[in-house]
């Protein structure tokens, strides 16, 4: 599982995994229950490795935080998400000192936490597992994650349809 494939569902509390793409939509895999769901186009979805946090100078991607809370814990669990939000914030702070304290709401902090958790919980448990494509940008093109984009299907017409004509009524 590579971090390029792994994506977060609005309204569901847990991350995903992309298992395969469909004329429907995406298969996804959820990390803390294994599940497979299907995920309709018209959900909203984000990678999480387009998930950044904001900072006073801008954004800090979320696999920077993720590579911070890993080096701290040494790749072990971090506090509970419904641990303390005082104790979060504390640790939060320390992992990303110039975070906006006015756009990163305590929810988020706790989304961070959670998140984190059932990463290391799935084998993430190194600081280089979440900046492992960022070194190396020419891996990209060979990452073997299932494209995100839903395919587009074209409709075929048969010759021997015909179009039936309107009725009359009396």
């Amino acid at each position: 599982m590579e971090f390029e494939s792994l994506i977060a569902r609005v309204g569901k509390s847990t991350l995903f995994t992309v298992v395969a793409t469909g004329k429907n939509g995406l298969i996804a895999k959820a990390l803390d229950t294994q599940r497979l769901e299907a995920v309709s186009p018209a959900e909203q979805v984000s990678t999480l490795k387009d998930i950044s946090m904001y900072i006073h100078e801008g954004e800090e991607p979320l696999r920077h935080v993720f590579a911070s809370l890993s080096a701290k814990y040494q790749g072990q669990i971090a506090p509970s998400h419904k641990a303390d939000m005082k104790e979060l914030k504390t640790v939060f702070a320390e992992m990303l000192p110039n975070y906006d304290t006015e756009r990163v709401y305590d929810g988020d902090i706790r989304k961070v936490f959670k998140w984190y958790n059932q990463l290391v919980a799935n084998g993430f448990n190194s600081a280089e597992t979440f900046a492992a494509k960022e070194s190396n940008p020419s891996n990209e093109s060979q990452s073997e994650a299932p494209s995100l984009e839903t395919p587009k299907t074209v409709k075929s017409t048969s010759a021997k349809s015909k179009p039936k004509a309107d009725k009359k009524v009396e």
